[in-house]
């Protein structure tokens, strides 16, 4: 019979002897990046994090398993009752617990949140289009584009622009949580995004494939002109730059940057590698609107939003999840 797991999120000793005492396998893990993808390998039964933490913290993991369907409870320790208003606006099964009363409360939330039903989840509805289906099993000699944006007008001019190369597998996905799917299925090895999507938007998307260690070479797509892509956001490896969505009607300019990409991210491809497996979340993107950081939680450059629902309620409103990949 398989053990069951508890993933526990930069605690200290005094917390894993207690949840030892739950008759489970604890896995430790020393921030929430390194977290979320023990979760993602174990399937734990539960996990005990940290709240606050720079850069990407336990309400961050938190929105991003709502995102994928992941019903695994959580307990988040934390200094300050204050914090707990923040759990309002997720919907999973999760506790909180100061740390002081770990010693005399841990063992008996624990018990508590083990024995309480798991919310029923819908299904991620997704589409492989058939000549999709066909080149991926005939595109062992093509490098693998997959086009992501919201506005099919701008995807189709990418497919029918490079399709008369007759030298990549095209795949097309309508936004960033379809694209996440479709990265994840069909590994390409390079993505064009829109930087602004609803739902999910390209930065936001390209940060998730960062926390997931999915090292996918990203180029942004954008009819901004003043972008304004930070040195910070820049910093993620698998980001390699953007192209103009003007620049479509130039397609001698538009395939040459494609070509320069594939082959910047072929050089570039071990140090990419290297730095998403360290999962550092100080190379998380940081700019004026700020992504992952304390109280903010996945937000979309230059929109409003309530902390913590703004991409949660809009992608359930669609009944996406990923639990068919994680579960």
């Amino acid at each position: 019979m398989e053990s069951k797991t508890i993933v526990a999120i930069q605690q200290d000793e005094e917390t894993i002897k207690i949840l030892s005492k739950l008759g489970c396998q604890v896995v430790e893990a020393g921030d929430c990046i390194e977290g979320l993808r023990l979760i993602l390998r174990h399937q734990p039964i539960l996990v005990v994090s940290i709240m606050k933490m720079p850069n990407f913290n336990g309400i961050a993991m938190a929105e991003i398993m709502e995102l994928f369907q992941i019903q695994t409870p959580i307990i988040f320790t934390t200094t300050s009752v204050k914090d707990q208003k923040r759990l309002n606006d997720l919907s999973g099964n999760h506790g909180f617990i100061l740390l002081e009363q770990i010693q005399s409360r841990l063992l008996e939330l624990a018990t508590k949140k083990l024995s309480e039903p798991l919310k029923p989840v819908g299904h991620l509805k997704y589409m492989i289009r058939q000549r999709e289906w066909a080149d991926l099993s005939s595109s062992a000699d093509k490098k693998r584009i997959l086009i992501i944006d919201d506005s099919a007008w701008v995807k189709k001019a990418c497919m029918m622009s490079l399709d008369q190369l007759d030298s990549y597998a095209l795949f097309s996905a309508k936004d960033g949580l379809d694209g996440i799917i479709k990265a994840l299925l069909i590994q390409p090895d390079l993505i064009l995004t829109d930087l602004h999507m609803p739902n999910l938007d390209g930065l936001a998307m390209s940060q998730i494939f960062f926390v997931l260690n999915q090292a996918f070479p990203i180029v942004f797509l954008t009819g901004d002109t003043n972008h304004n892509l930070s040195e910070k956001t820049k910093r993620i490896g698998g980001i390699l730059g953007v192209i103009l969505k003007a620049e479509l009607r130039n397609q001698a300019l538009f395939h040459q940057k494609i070509m320069q990409y594939l082959d910047d991210s072929e050089v570039n491809h071990d140090e990419i590698v290297r730095d998403f497996q360290k999962g550092n979340s100080e190379l998380l993107a940081e700019n004026e609107k700020k992504m992952f950081l304390e109280g903010k939680g996945l937000c979309t450059p230059g929109t409003e939003f309530r902390p913590g629902t703004h991409h949660i309620a809009a992608l359930r409103k669609g009944g996406g999840g990923l639990g068919d990949f994680f579960g």
